[in-house]
């Protein structure tokens, strides 16, 4: 979200800081209620799509990654591992491929050693 976050620094006018506030507290206040994995995801979509609306953002439901982290959780792969899976772009709808070297095992952490991965350093 962090991109979205940025578009507040272009054009669009900041709220009033009574509406920021009031803003914040929704929030804060849906955290407290979430309960398990799906609940934060779904809450953390809804966030990210509420600043794409707000801010014009083009990209709009293309940010919805909610599916692939679905699928993290269903399949409860390692975190440290999470990097090592293949998902599909919400963009294009292409499934990424599966890097050939573990991401833990990746220490050099270049450009080119990520894109050319001749050995594990």
């Amino acid at each position: 979200s962090s991109g979205i976050n940025a578009e507040y620094g272009g054009d669009l006018m900041i709220p009033p800081l009574d509406k920021q506030r009031e803003d914040i507290t929704k929030w804060l206040a849906r955290n407290a209620t979430l309960t398990d994995a799906v609940a934060l995801i779904n809450c953390q979509t809804e966030y990210v799509m509420e600043l794409a609306e707000e801010t014009g953002y083009c990209h709009g439901n293309a940010l919805d990654a909610r599916d692939a982290w679905f699928g993290w959780v269903k399949s409860k792969v390692d975190v440290a591992r999470y990097r090592d899976q293949s998902y599909r772009s919400v963009v294009t709808g292409h499934m990424s491929p599966v890097h050939p070297v573990p991401w833990m095992e990746l220490l050099d952490d270049s450009l080119e050693a990520y894109v050319n991965p001749t050995e594990v350093k």
